[in-house]
């Protein structure tokens, strides 16, 4: 068992308001320790005049699975020297790289699983964990027509394990079975099976059933009325409707547009800054726009739909037997084209204006918005205005027309930046031992040299430790540990194991039981104790 100290490191922990205080750091067996007095490090490691936090942690992003696969066949004319969609090793090493060593894949269907965990298996270097998407799925469906919350936990709890899934995602809920049978358009209100349930029911009922399973993060909600000039009104409707059940909202520079007396897209972020606010019980993600290559893939097959007609392009939708179905669509962000630029505006206006960076945290919703390798420029930006005014003179003019970014004085401190990349993500997943750097911790360190210029002090920490392993040193990579898939493995509880049965029938009997997970990569993340 090696006992590592990392000496005299100035800390970055908000999770105990701690930034600036010169200590050390003891680590063993991959935990940060309490200090060792009178015992003698097996390594040191000098952090004197740098600056250490913990790693960081992706909420939201699609590493690996079907989707990206397809989308990398789909898009191989169009691949450079630095391609958008690497393998799903290389994009690891590629977050690993940036100080991030947590990472999770927002959507995975249950009947691919397989797919997602074999490619899992490839990431060495960071933990990872993939979302369970039910939103479309027809047993599901089912349980949600019956408002039975007994057998709809079961259902989920059954599919979550089969699944090697983390938490429940849904995806405008309802709208691909709706779409599938020639219904374009849902809303909260819309019945989308035969019978009666509607959105609103999938919300609610889904909401509270993760929360009464005690998962450690409640339900992951991609909002329906994505990228809309109005999207804004339907989205603060959808966070309301939940009624002060906790849930995480995602990518929701997508929804806080406007629409001026012109019909022009313009910034609701301020709207949604005051929403946000409005709701403790409610976390966050930006999905930010990068300016960059991106590619659209989303099982919100109701927005894929709609955008491809707007851009007149080709796009490519795959079912999944009883699960929905996922869509595909290259797209450009461009710096001189007004839409890009108000949403790239949008983004990080609402990153500014939105005071608790441990509610609302940084992503690009990758490579929805473009590319994660954005962030350290991203984050610049937050911190500096000066820097901030220069980009929004390179843009359209129209992001400093139809937005607010360009009177907003405020710039982040490092402390902030590491609340809403390490604490804030940690807290909102229930992952207890990440996100500070505190005895029983996991030392998932990163370590930056201070530098005025804070892009090239995020692009290049001076090491990033896995699990008390430093596994990148001046963004050279050294052996990685083989890292954790983290799963949940919660109790279906008491129910009618017959009508729970019933409720697959339409799937082929060894359904649940495609993929056996590998063991040995497995970490279970408990779930909390019911009230």
């Amino acid at each position: 068992m090696t006992l590592i100290l990392v000496r005299g490191g100035t800390l970055i922990d908000p999770a105990y308001s701690t930034e600036g205080i010169v200590r050390d750091l003891w680590v063993s067996n991959g935990r940060i320790v309490s200090e060792q007095e009178g015992v003698k490090a097996d390594e040191v490691i000098d952090a004197a005049g740098m600056l250490v936090a913990p790693g960081a942690i992706e909420i939201h992003t699609h590493i690996a699975g079907d989707p990206l696969a397809l989308a990398r066949r789909l898009c191989l004319h169009e691949i450079d020297e630095e391609p958008l969609l690497p393998p799903s090793a290389q994009i690891a090493k590629g977050y690993l790289k940036l100080g991030f060593t947590t990472l999770f894949d927002a959507a995975m269907f249950p009947g691919l699983a397989w797919r997602t965990h074999t490619d899992f298996d490839t990431m060495a270097g960071v933990d990872r964990g993939a979302f369970t998407l039910v939103s479309d799925h027809a047993a599901v469906a089912r349980a949600v027509e019956q408002r039975n919350p007994q057998i709809l936990r079961a259902v989920l709890a059954r599919l979550l394990k089969a699944s090697g899934g983390y938490a429940v995602k849904l995806v405008n809920p309802g709208a691909g079975i709706a779409w599938e049978k020639g219904q374009k358009q849902v809303d909260l209100d819309t019945p989308s099976l035969s019978g009666s349930a509607t959105q609103r029911d999938w919300l609610l009922l889904i909401a509270a059933g993760v929360q009464e399973m005690g998962l450690p993060h409640p339900v992951h909600i991609h909002s329906g009325d994505l990228g809309h000039n109005s999207s804004w009104m339907s989205f603060s409707k959808t966070a309301g409707e939940l009624e002060g059940l906790p849930a995480h909202l995602c990518h929701i520079q997508f929804y806080s547009y406007a629409e001026d007396s012109r019909g022009r897209m313009i910034s609701a972020a301020e709207n949604m800054v005051k929403l946000i606010d409005a709701h403790p019980e409610l976390t966050f993600d930006s999905g930010v726009v990068t300016l960059t290559p991106a590619y659209l893939l989303s099982a919100d097959i109701q927005a894929i739909d709609s955008l491809h007609k707007i851009l007149k392009t080709t796009w490519s939708r795959v079912s999944v037997h009883g699960e929905g179905s996922y869509g595909l669509l290259p797209v450009q962000y461009d710096a001189h084209r007004a839409d890009s630029a108000v949403q790239w505006a949008i983004g990080l206006e609402m990153l500014l204006l939105s005071p608790d960076p441990t509610r609302l945290f940084m992503t690009c919703d990758f490579p929805n918005g473009g590319s994660f390798t954005a962030y350290p420029h991203l984050v610049s930006l937050l911190m500096d205005r000066s820097l901030r005014s220069a980009a929004l003179k390179s843009v359209h003019n129209a992001a400093s027309q139809r937005t607010g970014i360009g009177s907003i004085e405020r710039e982040y401190s490092i402390s902030e930046v590491i609340a809403m990349t390490s604490t804030g993500p940690a807290r909102a997943l229930g992952l207890l031992d990440r996100g500070h750097l505190g005895v029983g911790a996991c030392a998932d360190i990163r370590c930056y040299r201070p530098s005025s210029d804070h892009e090239y002090m995020f692009t290049n920490p001076a090491w990033v430790m896995k699990d008390g392993q430093v596994c990148v040193r001046d963004g050279r990579f050294e052996p990685l540990p083989e890292g954790h898939t983290l799963v949940v493995q919660p109790e279906e509880g008491l129910h009618p194991q017959g009508e729970v049965d019933r409720l697959f029938e339409s799937f082929s009997p060894d359904y649940l039981n495609q993929y056996k997970l590998s063991t040995g990569s497995l970490e279970v993340v408990p779930c909390r104790s019911r009230a």
